[in-house]
């Protein structure tokens, strides 16, 4: 042998290659076009994937507050000990905090103290008292007179309270309350502070009670709802009013609201989104023809025109949604594209 290769070698080695050359062409050819648009050398056939969509969107909003109520002491001097903490109820006949060497109770009474009680003293007030003290659930008589018995059952309630041998009812050891308990929502001091007379004890209300949002006016279809990055979701209702109070609390310990409540001047805004998200295609731009607002035209894979709405476009993309959706589209769309009602 020479090592000349023979001419079956040669031939068998052309159709190899050449078949090899085919098999690449057919798997790097683009999808075929439709014989209508066959002449159009620049339109191809693309695969749309769909893909859910929520319609993440931002809307402005505007709070309804409840009306905020401070309670005071004429306690003045050092706070030494306090139980107010925010969240945490305060009862009638209970320490809030301790001033110096007094020791300052919350009282329910039907209008707030305005002197010092004492034995002998009468009136409204005492009267007052002495309901109280009986609510508390002490038998003490009614009667109007400061006696022995409301001084008896007085100091039964200073002693539940720490304050040993002490029967009136000083004004400055007294925090009026216009219910049986109240729950703070802020506190005014804390221990080493130094406070006057007329100072802010505690503070309640003032609390977020709804939301009230404005909608965008032609919206993806679907429910909506409102959300926080936690997680934290809330119904809208019908009027664009968020109400639920698990979401409210936390929308009020948001950077955005706690600015707006140190200065309305601020806007807020919620972000809402689709309760159950929509399947959308994304979509080349150029695809989509007789575009009027949200409302436009595709050509799909077969050549025939797909009515579709533009939902939203980002990343040089453009989400739109049909039933049923398309599973191909033409880009660019073609010159002449079919008639699409």
């Amino acid at each position: 042998m020479n090592g000349r290769p023979t001419l079956t070698t040669v031939i068998v080695c052309v159709i190899v290659a050449l078949s090899v050359g085919v098999g690449i062409g057919l798997l790097l050819a683009p999808a075929p076009v439709p014989d209508a648009v066959s002449s159009e050398s620049n339109v191809s056939v693309v695969d749309l994937s769909a893909q859910p969509f929520p319609d993440q969107i931002s809307v402005a909003a505007q709070a309804q507050v409840g009306d905020e109520h401070k309670f005071a002491s004429t306690a003045a001097g050092t706070v030494r000990a306090t139980s107010c903490v925010p969240g945490q109820s305060i009862a009638s006949g209970t320490p809030v905090l301790t001033v110096n060497n007094k020791v300052v109770i919350a009282l329910h009474l039907d209008a707030p103290l305005w002197r010092d009680l004492s034995m002998g003293m009468t009136g409204d007030d005492v009267k007052d008292f002495q309901k109280e003290l009986t609510r508390l659930g002490d038998t003490v008589s009614v009667t109007g007179t400061y006696g022995a018995d409301t001084a008896a059952q007085a100091a039964k309630m200073w002693a539940a309270a720490g304050v040993k041998q002490q029967s009136g009812l000083p004004l400055d050891q007294v925090v009026w309350i216009p219910d049986q308990a109240e729950t703070p929502v802020s506190c005014g001091q804390q221990i080493g502070d130094s406070r006057g007379a007329g100072d802010t004890v505690f503070s309640v209300g003032g609390q977020l009670q709804s939301l009230m949002l404005t909608m965008p006016s032609d919206p993806t279809p679907g429910d909506r709802v409102a959300t926080l990055e936690q997680g934290v979701t809330a119904a809208i209702g019908a009027d664009g009013t968020v109400t639920d109070s698990t979401f409210l609390a936390a929308y009020a310990q948001t950077r955005g609201y706690v600015q707006w409540a140190a200065d309305h001047s601020s806007s807020l805004t919620v972000t809402v989104e689709l309760a159950t998200p929509v399947q959308v295609v994304p979509v080349a731009p150029t695809s989509l023809y007789q575009v009027q607002g949200t409302h436009a035209c595709l050509v799909d894979g077969t050549g025939a025109a797909v009515a579709v709405q533009i939902v939203a476009s980002q990343l040089g993309q453009t989400f739109v949604m049909a039933s049923p959706l398309p599973a191909q589209a033409m880009v660019p769309a073609p010159k002449d594209p079919p008639p699409c009602g």
